[in-house]
């Protein structure tokens, strides 16, 4: 919240007001609030992902219909998760090292027709295998398992892979990497994995009720 506080000019409590506003108004709980941090829920997710796709056409209506020069104009397709937590915080850099482009982003998880006009490029979680369209991979994906350290101390610290068989194990549905597909890598066998959103997926962690998959993303220029 500080930095959308920043970004809107605000003060940090004008946002927090402006939020219980918002939960009141539509009769659900958008932010899981803990300690030193809030986070989506499912519906908050959800919520997040419809707003950001109605922003998004609503900007590039406003464009089109202003007219601008589209010889300078780069408009970038991208899904929602990878858009707010990797490419918006990096839009500065992009903006300052090629000032002649007029960037902007079409968020939306949507598959993105290249042909039509409507965006110059697209950048998806994939296999890189999209009907005509070239595919070039920018990012190295590297999946771990994750837990609190609650989760582990109650489990006796969980040091062998095969006393994960016996936790909660929780998948983003979008995910490439699964957990059959990493336990096989190992050897090793496990049950099937609770599998949903990944606001809800996070909040199953934070409450230290299981066993997730983080992953980070590596540039492989």
């Amino acid at each position: 919240m500080t930095l959308a506080a920043a970004e809107l000019h605000v003060t940090h409590g004008a946002i927090s007001r402006q939020i219980r506003m918002l939960e009141e108004h539509l009769g659900i709980r958008l932010f899981l609030r803990l300690t030193r941090q809030i986070i989506l829920t499912e519906e908050g997710a959800e919520f997040h992902h419809a707003v950001t796709r109605i922003l998004g056409e609503l900007t590039g209506e406003s464009e089109r219909l202003r007219g601008r020069n589209p010889a300078m104009s780069l408009r970038i397709s991208t899904g929602v998760s990878f858009a707010s937590k990797w490419l918006a915080p990096r839009l500065s850099r992009l903006k300052l090292r090629y000032p002649e482009f007029d960037v902007h982003l079409d968020v939306t998880d949507i598959h993105a027709d290249l042909n039509n006009g409507q965006v110059d490029a697209a950048i998806r979680y994939g296999n890189g295998h999209y009907r005509n369209a070239s595919a070039e991979r920018i990012l190295e994906e590297t999946v771990t398992p994750v837990c609190s350290t609650g989760y582990l101390c109650a489990h006796n610290g969980l040091t062998d892979i095969k006393e994960l068989s016996g936790c909660v194990l929780l998948h983003e549905d979008r995910m490439l990497a699964n957990w059959e597909a990493w336990f096989a890598m190992t050897g090793e066998k496990t049950s099937a994995a609770i599998r949903g959103h990944y606001g809800a997926m996070a909040a199953w962690w934070l409450k230290q009720l299981s066993v997730a998959k983080a992953w980070r993303w590596d540039a492989a220029f």
